[in-house]
């Protein structure tokens, strides 16, 4: 009767403390957000706007071509414009040495992006 009595009392404290251990642990949106961590302004950026757009157009060629909208010539022309507009952005990247492109320079990637856009 004992050892029952043991066990059972093994069992409520392993219970307890595996149920203490879930109780504890934080959710993801709490421990970590873009804000407290400093990359808040890097989401709002004019870079990352640029790459928001870049990818987006790069998502519509590859379903394009698999819905068959677009020739697999007419989607190397357009990855061809795609990759020149990244090398750009690169460029300008670089030339700023702040590690962002300045409006003027978003406003010329959006064009390109725009005109590229229209062929899709």
């Amino acid at each position: 009767m004992k050892s029952y009595g043991m066990i059972l009392v093994i069992l409520i404290w392993g219970a307890g403390t595996i149920g203490i251990g879930f109780a504890q642990t934080k959710p993801v949106s709490s421990s970590y957000s873009a804000h407290s961590s400093g990359l808040a302004g890097k989401f709002n950026s004019n870079i990352h706007a640029v790459n928001l757009q870049l990818r987006q157009q790069m998502r519509q060629v590859r379903m394009d071509v698999k819905l068959g909208k677009l020739t697999q010539a007419q989607a190397k022309d357009v990855w061809e414009r795609l990759k020149s507009v990244r090398v750009q952005e690169l460029q300008f990247f670089k030339q700023n040495g702040q590690h962002e492109v300045t409006a003027d320079q978003k406003n010329q990637l959006n064009q390109i992006l725009a005109q590229t856009a229209q062929s899709i």
